[in-house]
């Protein structure tokens, strides 16, 4: 039997359980019956009993926009990102703990826990899951941080008082399952008992256990404790059970004092396992916050009572009204072919058994008896005509649908010929900004997870060792934290964890995978349309194609950009330092040799221009000036190519002038350019 301090402890925790599950009552049986919903138990029983053998279809509608809603979840998953708050904080240690949390999740497969919450919270508003710690390896002493998720959201139980999104300011969370006496044995060496008294006059334990079975519940409750605060001479403040040894010698040889002290009381968070009949485990849990988080769909207080709801509920109505519609429908279509026959007792009497299922199976013929009475053969009767307002009537339902999910056909890939482009694409945003609210909540979810990670990581990640960060690339790299090193300012500890405040937000966006395909596609398009951009930006458009070999062929293509165009991040500064002054010296030298080419070209110009200047108009005079301006600036660009370009449209104009009036015997006053020499020749007649 339990210690009257265990009795006390059990009782509260009943007493709490039926709080919350009182509270929560009629929330929950409105949640289960939207899951049942959603999983295409669309029926009611007693319309089931009423309708027995008649047709009764599920076309559902309902789930195209809940898979919408997840599709965009998956897409733009929230990230956690940490930023240093206080002087004790930096921005390397920032994102050391970004990376850390990033790994912890990534080892954790948080993403499943996120999605199997978002798709409860999407469909009945409502999904949790949990932080729990494990030891690194069964032969070490290291504890890692892990998220788990919680397959069934109504086996955890929140505080009805509490009023923050994940419930943190309530004093108490449960988590509770059920299990049988074999599995309760295994778990915790000990049966249960046969039958314990009851603890209170009326009441039952039969919520408890049973024969076959067991409760057994995790218990979080705040209990109220009494610590001593106090300021230091710098500002600081602190608890004074947090100062260290190695803190008080700092102090004292930075010559830091107390200021300030005085006595707080503060929550400190106690966890149990338990059964009706006896605590099981006991620790303190190291947080201030519960490492329980719950995640919410759409909320309304209507006079003090909180309804939480999907966007199945307000679709329900519909849907099954669509259901109906389209049932009576297709019973009609089936007995098209199903009309009685009317005969006379006569006519069939010697053919009963082919007319009895004449309705059922495909015979070839049907025998009758002529009668004198009714002549000719039986005739079927006229068909029930079907009735075109069902399906009208259903078509208006399925528009009541998206109206009441708030997700469109137009968003989810059924675009309407007859509408704008301007009207599809402010249905699409009407459809994201409806639905907005549920990426919202599991954002802030996520980012409270995110709170509880980086409070314990100082706890559990307090000694030296190595540990694995995940970048937002996905690259893995190992670091080691908490290390002492020996700097100039003294010993210093590097990647220390344990000290400096850093606060958490989310990023809501495209995934890094994502983000990298739609870079590349860019990329490649702007590559098409202007392929000089390969010359000096090829590594980068190589780096982010998603096949086989693209890290390589990025190093390769980077090895072949210009000097001073990229860091080697391996190379020496000096080194570095010296190859860009050379490539800018060459690049000088370029200039200037270019500038004595133009002069020269331009001197050779002025000789051939002057002797032809009597024979060129005004427009090709100005032409050739235009062309001497483009050369010059070519030069000064250090751009061969344009400053050649030029010179040949000079050495044109030029040519095309008329011969002058005295030329000299045996020659053609043309002048062609020619390449070998860079230069402008006149060019000699042809000989018959």
């Amino acid at each position: 039997m339990p210690s009257a301090a265990d009795t006390k402890l059990i009782m509260q925790f009943q007493r709490d359980y039926d709080l919350a599950s009182t509270a929560e009552a009629r929330n929950r049986e409105l949640m289960v019956d939207d899951l049942r919903f959603a999983a295409l138990d669309q029926w009611p029983d007693e319309v089931k009993a009423e309708r027995k053998n008649r047709p009764m279809l599920t076309l559902d509608k309902i789930g195209q926009p809940v898979r919408k809603i997840l599709g965009g979840i998956r897409e733009n998953m929230p990230s956690i990102k940490v930023d240093p708050v206080d002087d004790g904080a930096d921005k390397e240690t920032a994102d050391v703990l970004e990376d850390l949390t990033r790994q912890i999740e990534q080892a954790s497969n948080a993403r499943n826990a996120y999605l199997t919450a978002a798709q409860t919270q999407v469909k009945c508003g409502y999904g949790v899951w949990r932080v729990v710690t494990k030891p690194t390896n069964d032969d070490m002493f290291d504890q890692d941080i892990r998220i788990k998720r919680i397959r069934n959201p109504f086996t955890v139980y929140f505080d009805p008082d509490a009023d923050l999104p994940q419930k943190q300011d309530g004093r108490f969370v449960i988590i509770s399952e059920t299990i049988s006496n074999t599995e309760y044995e295994s778990r915790h060496g000990k049966k249960p008992p046969s039958s314990i008294p009851n603890q209170g006059t009326g009441e039952t334990q039969a919520r408890w256990y049973d024969s076959d079975s067991v409760r057994v519940g995790e218990y979080f409750c705040k209990k109220k404790k009494k610590r001593k605060l106090v300021q230091l001479s710098t500002g600081a403040v602190l608890y004074a059970d947090d100062i260290t040894e190695e803190d008080i010698q700092g102090f004292v040889q930075g010559g830091v004092s107390i200021a300030k002290e005085r006595t707080v009381e503060v929550d400190e968070i106690h966890y149990y396992k338990l059964s009706a009949f006896d605590v099981l485990e006991h620790q303190v849990w190291p947080g201030m916050l519960f490492p329980v988080i719950p995640v919410y769909g759409e909320e309304e207080n209507i006079e003090g009572e909180t309804i939480i709801r999907g966007i199945v509920r307000p679709a329900k109505d519909a849907q099954r009204m669509y259901n109906y519609f389209n049932s009576s429908a297709a019973e009609q279509i089936a007995l098209q072919q199903k009309a009685p026959f009317i005969a006379t007792a006569n006519q069939i009497k010697n053919h009963r058994q082919f007319w009895d299922v004449a309705n059922t199976d495909n015979l070839p013929y049907l025998l009758y008896e002529p009668d004198p009475d009714a002549p000719g053969p039986p005739q079927r009767q006229q068909p029930p005509m079907m009735q075109s307002g069902l399906l009208q009537q259903a078509q208006i339902y399925a528009q009541d649908i998206q109206e009441a999910t708030g997700v469109f056909e137009v968003s989810t890939g059924q675009l309407p010929e007859h509408r704008s482009g301007r009207a599809v694409i402010a249905l699409q945003q009407e459809a994201d900004r409806s639905s907005n609210i549920f990426i919202d909540n599991l954002a802030g979810a996520i980012e409270h997870t995110g709170r509880i990670i980086i409070e314990l990581i100082p706890i559990y990640y307090d000694t030296q060792r190595a540990v694995r960060l995940r970048g937002e690339d996905d690259a893995t790299r190992f670091v080691e934290i908490n290390k002492p090193m020996l700097s100039a300012d003294g010993m210093k500890i590097q990647h220390d964890l344990t000290r400096g405040k850093y606060d958490v937000r989310v990023g809501v966006g495209p995934g890094y995978r994502t983000r990298r395909i739609e870079a590349a596609s860019s990329m490649v398009e702007l590559a098409r349309v202007f392929p000089q951009v390969l010359q000096v930006a090829g590594d980068l458009v190589a780096k982010n194609l998603d096949w086989p070999g693209a890290d390589e062929m990025a190093e390769r293509l980077r090895k072949l950009l210009p000097p001073g165009l990229v860091e080697d991040e391996n190379q020496d500064p000096e080194v570095a330092a010296a190859q860009q002054a050379q490539a800018q010296a060459q690049n000088a030298l370029m200039q200037q040799m270019g500038q004595l080419e133009l002069q020269k070209k331009q001197a050779e110009v002025d000789r051939i221009k002057s002797k032809t200047l009597e024979t060129l108009t005004v427009a090709q005079q100005n032409e050739i000036e235009n062309q001497v301006h483009q050369a010059e600036v070519a030069a000064k660009a250090g751009n061969q190519a344009m400053m050649e370009q030029a010179l040949q449209q000079i050495s044109a104009l030029i040519s095309s002038a008329p011969a002058p009036q005295q030329p000299q015997p045996g020659r053609n006053a043309d002048l062609i350019y020619d390449p070998q020499t860079s230069t402008l020749m006149p060019q000699r007649a042809s000989r018959p």
